[in-house]
């Protein structure tokens, strides 16, 4: 694809900022929608093994504000509350796997570039249920919740900043054949969360998947038209961008954020009329 034909594919090139509240996609391009209405949390970027931060001291260490990400999530009145939770990459969920008992709700991660090939294997003794395929290890894996299809990918590697689908560190090898195949799996909505963002643009930058794993990215959105995606790793505040029909969401980090931007966590409601994000926030650096 050339640079003309994926900039066609782009339909808002500039990312903005997200308000408390907006509708992020509507289901009307598709064959089937969701069984029920729902709601599900998104976690971004926890770094549970690092000390306090600058400027935030007062909400104490990244484990202790992923823990109030956790109680907040937990504390919302019934007919809120999240079914899961998903975890958007640099979990260190190392420093906390003996706590994970204190979780009540169900939780559903992925790996980011702060995952060391060591600390994925962990990750997915920890989370056996999600990290398989067909009964094999895998770093990346899907699974269905009332009528929607969620994918999760593996795209970072350690202690890469830059994104990719494909590496020696990721298992079992055939990524990119296996999204292939869950785009194609069904007519259910189908969600996509992975930890480092396309590109909107198909360029060369930090922070971003590959410019080719960008444009290979465009085009499966193109042709199996999933509704949304959702990534975290670039800690700024909350940005979404389109493409055609599929809305791709960069979320603020729970743990820290550049530029004094607030910590916090996201709510996704799901209904048959489409996708809706509600932002938590959990903390604000001092002035």
């Amino acid at each position: 694809m050339d640079r003309r034909s994926f900039l066609n594919l782009v339909s808002s090139i500039g990312i903005v900022s997200l308000p408390p509240a907006i509708k992020l996609a509507p289901f009307n391009h598709l064959g089937r929608e969701p069984q029920t209405s729902f709601s599900f949390a998104l976690i971004a970027d926890p770094h549970a093994s690092e000390g306090v931060r600058d400027g935030i001291e007062q909400y104490g260490d990244a484990k202790t504000k992923f823990f109030r990400c956790i109680e907040k999530i937990e504390n919302m009145p019934k007919d809120e509350q999240p079914d899961f939770i998903l975890v958007l990459g640099d979990l260190h969920f190392h420093a906390i796997e003996d706590e994970l008992s204190k979780v009540n709700i169900p939780m559903h991660p992925i790996a980011g570039n702060h995952e060391s090939v060591e600390q994925k294997k962990q990750l997915r003794q920890m989370f056996p249920k999600d990290f398989q395929i067909n009964g094999v290890e895998s770093d990346y894996y899907s699974f269905e919740h009332k009528g929607v299809h969620f994918i999760g990918l593996c795209n970072a590697i350690s202690p890469d900043h830059i994104g990719h689908l494909c590496s020696n560190q990721i298992i079992p090898r055939g990524q990119c054949e296996w999204l292939e195949k869950e785009l194609t799996k069904n007519e259910m909505p189908k969600i996509v969360f992975a930890h480092i963002p396309i590109e909107p643009d198909g360029q060369d930058k930090h922070m971003y998947l590959t410019r080719n794993d960008s444009r290979y990215m465009a085009e499966l959105i193109s042709k199996y038209k999933p509704n949304a995606m959702f990534f975290g790793h670039h800690h700024l505040e909350t940005r979404q961008f389109n493409i055609e029909d599929c809305s791709i969401t960069i979320l603020r980090a729970c743990s820290w954020n550049f530029h004094n931007v607030p910590i916090g966590f996201g709510i996704v409601k799901v209904t048959p009329e489409g996708i809706s994000l509600k932002e938590i926030i959990t903390g604000r650096y001092e002035s």
